[in-house]
């Protein structure tokens, strides 16, 4: 299926709100979202007109101008938010752990539509939103998930039939910058609902599964303390939850393991006198992980977080 987009936004019908976080969060995670940019745009759009947007990332948002069920609204805000680095989900806590096994994420989105005072707004009967991500084929079968808040990390839910089927591999045009055509590929999801999505292939060649433990200083506990563990091989990145204890281990949930497998252990933490930092690469091996999280000045936490 061919589509024809030239992106275009008109100052006079778009224009930027406040910014809005759609959850709360706490620990060093809470301080680092004020402190560190996020990819998300917050828009006032007239219900009148169509819109076509490009992200950060090179998405394009298609909305058109009956979207809304309430036609006398006249404008509305549209919440946006892209990840799909590691920085981004360890902004955002998000667990790819899955019951449907390992998982490659490939681009993660929250959409939502609200009125000036931040009341949801419903779409149409059988209208939709449509989110275009350039990309190449993916030879895994390709899943989409929708996201939910559990003990404030973000996790990921794969198991509905119809929900996979608004997530396929196109083919549309678009416009350069001096006019002229060029064709883009990519997957486009049909979005009928506010929410957390996430665009996933399942990887079938993982067939081991292996828990990491980590040991880290007494001092160091879930209300100061963030530990992921990352995939340096693919998009996915774990949560590993701080036991009420202050000695012992704590143990991340089952994850893939293999030669293609590579993973590095991170720690973020946030004291009175300033945030704490620990990296290393997992040996899998090893029955027990060690970190001892240094002071960091945030410039520097800023730049190792864009580096993992």
């Amino acid at each position: 299926m061919i589509y024809g987009v030239f992106l275009v936004l008109f100052v006079s019908c778009v224009k930027t709100v406040d910014e809005f976080i759609p959850y709360e969060t706490t620990g060093p995670i809470a301080q680092l979202q004020k402190l560190i940019a996020n990819n998300s745009m917050n828009l006032e759009l007239k219900s009148s007109e169509d819109h076509e947007i490009s992200t950060s990332y090179g998405a394009t948002i298609d909305v058109s101008s009956d979207i809304l069920s309430n036609t006398s609204v006249e404008s509305y805000h549209l919440h946006f938010i892209e990840m799909q680095t590691n920085q981004d989900y360890i902004l955002h806590n998000v667990d790819h752990h899955s019951s449907r096994g390992a998982i490659n994420s490939v681009y993660s989105f929250y959409i939502a539509i609200d009125d000036a005072s931040y009341n949801s707004l419903s779409l149409s009967q059988d209208k939709y939103i449509e989110v275009k991500v350039p990309h190449a084929e993916i030879t895994d079968p390709v899943v989409l998930g929708k996201g939910s808040f559990e003990s404030g990390n973000l996790s990921w839910d794969y198991n509905d039939v119809n929900l996979n089927s608004n997530v396929s591999f196109e083919e549309w045009e678009e416009y350069d910058s001096d006019g002229s055509l060029h064709s883009v590929e990519g997957y486009v999801v049909k979005v009928y609902k506010s929410g957390w999505y996430n665009i996933a292939s399942l990887l079938e060649n993982a067939t081991e599964f292996s828990s990491v433990c980590v040991s880290i200083p007494s001092g160091f506990n879930k209300d100061n303390t963030q530990l992921v563990i990352l995939s340096q091989t693919k998009n996915y990145t774990s949560i590993i939850r701080i036991q009420d204890k202050e000695e012992g281990y704590h143990c991340s949930e089952l994850i893939p393991i293999g030669p293609s497998y590579d993973y590095q252990l991170v720690s973020i933490s946030q004291f009175e006198d300033g945030f704490y930092f620990d990296k290393t690469d997992v040996d899998l091996n090893a029955s027990v992980q060690y970190l001892n999280p240094e002071k960091i000045s945030l410039n520097d936490l800023k730049t190792e977080l864009a580096d993992l």
